[in-house]
């Protein structure tokens, strides 16, 4: 797997080859490419991407995750696309054991 074919794809609005990048990711848990599914997760306007970028860090654990993902909800771009996000830090707090598991807001 090439970071840079990943970034061509997303670049390139190529969202079936990029969806296909980021599922090898977390078959292989490959931690390597975390910086680069959190710059998409914070930039992309694609719902698609970021929500299939959210559950693979959540799949991955990458703890890193929680702060960009808790940026999205309050984010206005995202108001009606948040349940997948909801439901990756949800799942990153229970794994990393952040607060009481649950987001409150």
């Amino acid at each position: 797997m090439n970071k840079m074919r990943l970034e061509e794809f997303i670049e390139s609005g190529d969202l079936k080859e990029a969806v296909r990048i980021i599922e090898e990711i977390g078959e292989k848990l490959d931690h390597t490419f975390t910086p680069i599914l959190l710059r998409y997760l914070a930039t992309t306007d694609s719902v698609l991407l970021r929500n299939v970028i959210a559950i693979m860090l959540a799949d991955l654990g990458d703890s890193e995750a929680v702060l960009p993902l808790i940026d999205l909800l309050r984010n206005p771009k995202t108001k009606g696309n948040r349940g997948t996000l909801l439901y990756a830090l949800d799942f990153l707090c229970i794994y990393s054991r952040c607060g009481s598991g649950r987001f409150t807001g």
